[in-house]
């Protein structure tokens, strides 16, 4: 049977009404209990609402989550009534968040999935990819997804299209009016052995059409040039400063230790060996508002998908 009230004093952060979530947890109050984020309050009539919206990013620290934390409420001001969340494709990562005792950090895609599955009123979800491009971890998230059984549909990673790489292309040049013309940009994607790699260079050929040939990219890991072959290739093109952009939405690992670090064999370091200054773009790209746009794009288009399904 249909609830018969609401408990406005169900939330002790705040007043609960029907059809009013509660603060900060996009459930709703109904009697003395939480029902559902799935379900809408009007009068005494449920109503199924809005898929569920799964960001799925490969994990990272503590430090680095308020850029996932910026995509996501960009996610949850163009749709708003979906029930929108983070989760980590990282084994490792939710390892850690297990350890921590963070148990909702700790869940994969399909373990999410299938709690939303056992909601009142839940119909699907899209499986929003967070991934630069669609390399392995893209694939691992979605073969998670597909073993979950629960309806769903995927959002393409940042780099898909070519108009996903037009955008990016627009964004990055727009972001460096001040690096110096005598400089050399270098953008480090992460890198992957998937076919997907391509795209790293695609989005070079449209950086190049923007901006002119003092821009290279390289791969932090399995692309074709090592720090020292990369820093040659440089040089040898008559620049002696580099600005390097590391493609990945958050400073990770990658970033702090492979990039910027002061061991020996990163990138910051080989440069600099080589008689190359160095400079680093201040913010990742991930904080940038176009980037969580396309992201937008991506959740709507497969929103789409669940419509025509």
């Amino acid at each position: 049977m249909p609830p018969t009230q609401v408990d406005r004093q169900f939330d002790p952060a705040g007043d609960c009404r029907g059809g009013e979530p509660v603060v900060g947890s996009g459930f709703y109050c109904i009697g003395r209990r939480v029902l559902s984020p799935f379900f809408y309050v009007t009068g005494l009539e449920l109503i199924p609402v809005k898929p569920a919206i799964l960001l799925v990013a490969f994990g990272t620290s503590a430090d680095a989550r308020p850029i996932y934390n910026q995509i996501l409420e960009q996610v949850k001001e163009a749709f708003p009534g979906h029930v929108a969340e983070i989760v980590y494709s990282s084994d490792y990562m939710r390892q850690k968040a297990q350890e921590s005792g963070d148990e909702k950090a700790a869940l994969s895609v399909s373990e999410r999935l299938r709690q939303f599955a056992q909601m009142p009123g839940f119909s699907a979800a899209v499986v929003q990819s967070l991934h630069v491009v669609s390399g392995s971890e893209f694939h691992k998230m979605r073969r998670d997804a597909a073993g979950s059984g629960v309806p769903h549909r995927v959002g393409l990673p940042l780099l898909c299209s070519p108009d996903d790489v037009e955008a990016v292309a627009r964004i990055l040049t727009a972001l460096q009016p001040d690096v110096p013309a005598s400089e050399a940009v270098l953008y480090l994607g992460h890198g992957t052995r998937h076919p997907s790699w391509a795209m790293y260079f695609a989005l070079l050929h449209h950086i190049r059409e923007l901006a002119g040939n003092r821009h290279f990219m390289a791969m932090i890991e399995h692309g074709r040039r090592t720090p020292a072959a990369m820093a040659a290739q440089i040089k040898a093109a008559g620049y002696t400063a580099v600005h390097m952009v590391p493609l990945t939405l958050i400073a990770g690992r990658h970033f702090r230790v492979d990039v910027s670090g002061d061991g020996p064999d990163s990138w910051k370091s080989v440069f600099e060996a080589s008689g190359l200054s160095i400079s680093f773009f201040p913010k990742r790209i991930g904080a940038f508002h176009g980037i969580g746009q396309i992201f937008v794009r991506h959740i709507s288009d497969a929103l789409q998908g669940l419509n025509n399904r």
